[in-house]
């Protein structure tokens, strides 16, 4: 995930289309922003009971973190597969057969020992 430079990587047209995504460039304020309101709450909470505050912003912390990087996540699996789709039908010398990859599989085994049987 690239990281929040102070610049929104998008335009307007991507706001209407879905070519790019718009969230991976509010993410980082996004997260600190829910940071913020996870410690405001767990302050609130101190004033009930002093350890349910500190259990909500530690819990808060270690939540908030967790599920924005499995959005960070999501997000890197699309980008990784946009770029093999861009590589396959890109570059006709990218392998995509078993044989081009040198791969060894039982069919290619099979052969090779036929062709030296020959």
């Amino acid at each position: 995930m690239e990281k929040f430079n102070g610049k929104f990587d998008f335009s307007v047209k991507d706001l209407f289309f879905f070519d790019k995504f718009v969230v991976p460039s509010v993410l980082t304020l996004v997260y600190w922003i829910a940071l913020v309101l996870v410690v405001l709450s767990g302050l609130v909470m101190m004033f009930a009971s002093f350890f349910g505050g500190l259990i909500t912003i530690l819990v808060g912390f270690v939540s908030t973190r967790i599920t924005f990087e499995l959005i960070c996540v999501i997000f890197s699996i699309n980008r990784n597969l946009q770029k093999l789709v861009e590589l396959q039908s890109g570059s006709a010398n990218v392998a995509t057969t078993p044989e081009d990859v040198g791969e060894k599989t039982d069919a290619n085994i099979h052969i090779a020992h036929d062709k030296e049987e020959n």
